[in-house]
C-alpha cells in the first residue's frame, strides 16, 4: 500500500503513544507539527521530553528529537534536512540564553533506508555526537499493509557482507 508523507505525519501525529509503542514507535514526550524553525525550514515532527532531573547529575532538562519523515527511501539528503533543523533548534536556543540543559537528536523514518547510498551506513560514526548520552541518529522503516501501521528500528552500520 502506498502512502504519502503527509499521511504518515498524520497516523504519528494522531495516533495514541501506546499504539505508537506497540507499533515500534516510542513517542514519550510532546509532539509538535510543522513546526517553523526560522529560516532553517519546517520540521515534520518535534518531540519534546521534559525532565526533573537536576543539571548537576549531568542529565539533559529537555531531549528534543526531530523527525524527518520520507514516503519511500531515505537518503543522505533526508539527514542533511534533519541537520540543518539541528542547528537551528540549537541557535534559537543559545540566542534565548536558556538556562536549560537539553540535547537534540534525529529520527528518520522511510519505507526503506537507500542501501545504495554507500555513506549512509557509516553517518552515525561521523556525525558529532552534540552532546549526547543517547543515540543521536536512529533509522525506522514503516510498514503499511493490511495489519496497519508498523516500524522497524534499523542499524545500518554494518555491512550485509563484511567479508569476514
Amino acid at each position: 500500500m502506498e502512502i504519502l508523507e503527509k499521511h504518515l505525519e498524520e497516523m504519528i501525529y494522531t495516533t495514541d503513544k501506546g499504539i505508537l509503542l506497540n507499533c515500534g514507535l516510542d513517542i514519550f514526550g510532546k509532539l509538535y507539527r510543522q513546526l517553523r524553525i526560522g529560516n532553517y525550514g519546517i520540521i515534520d515532527l518535534l518531540e519534546v521530553r521534559r525532565f526533573n532531573y537536576n543539571d548537576c547529575a549531568g542529565f539533559p532538562q529537555l531531549k528534543l528529537i526531530i523527525y524527518e519523515l520520507k514516503k519511500d527511501k531515505i537518503s543522505v539528503s533526508a539527514l542533511m534536512q534533519a541537520m540543518k533543523y539541528v542547528k537551528g533548534i540549537d541557535s534559537y536556543l543559545k540566542k534565548r540564553n536558556t538556562k536549560l540543559s537539553y540535547e537534540i537528536s534525529v529520527r528518520l523514518i522511510g519505507k526503506e533506508i537507500n542501501m545504495e547510498d554507500t555513506s549512509l551506513p557509516y553517518l552515525p560514526f561521523i556525525i558529532p555526537i552534540h552532546q549526547s548520552k543517547t543515540n543521536f541518529l536512529e533509522f525506522f522503516e514503516y510498514k503499511f499493509d493490511a495489519f496497519g501501521l508498523r516500524f522497524e528500528y534499523f542499524e545500518p552500520v554494518k555491512l550485509e557482507n563484511e567479508g569476514f
